[in-house]
């Protein structure tokens, strides 16, 4: 969960916003397949949460606010895994950057050659 989630504004936002989505229900589901259990369509009884839609998740990383073009309904299950993948990948670039400054090397495979298992193979990996 990114700052953005946590501020009063997207607090406020939510509040008005789920009221107008949920009378546009059944609706697709913005996450849908991200989830095992998503039939790809909200319905009006089903647990939902208001999710970023596809390519509009850029304002998490600036820190800024979406707007209601920005966003949708998605069931809750697919929500948290879809975010989950998103946060997991920022982690991991963020990581690997932070890895190779420190000399550590990185943590994503195919970014360096494996290292030479004897001296005499180190100019194979030039």
């Amino acid at each position: 969960m990114t700052s953005v989630h946590r501020s009063p504004y997207w607090m406020r936002f939510i509040r008005k916003t789920r009221p107008l989505i949920q009378r546009q229900l059944p609706a697709p589901c913005v996450n849908a397949g991200a989830h095992p259990s998503c039939t790809g369509i909200v319905q009006p009884g089903d647990k939902w949460e208001i999710a970023h839609l596809p390519g509009k998740d850029y304002v998490l990383t600036r820190d800024e606010y979406p707007t209601l073009h920005d966003v949708g309904p998605a069931h809750r299950a697919c929500n948290r895994a879809a975010g989950g993948r998103l946060g997991a990948a920022v982690t991991n670039q963020r990581r690997a950057v932070e890895n190779k400054h420190m000399g550590w090397g990185s943590y994503l495979p195919g970014l360096e050659p494996p290292a030479p298992a004897r001296a005499s193979e180190r100019w194979l990996t030039w």
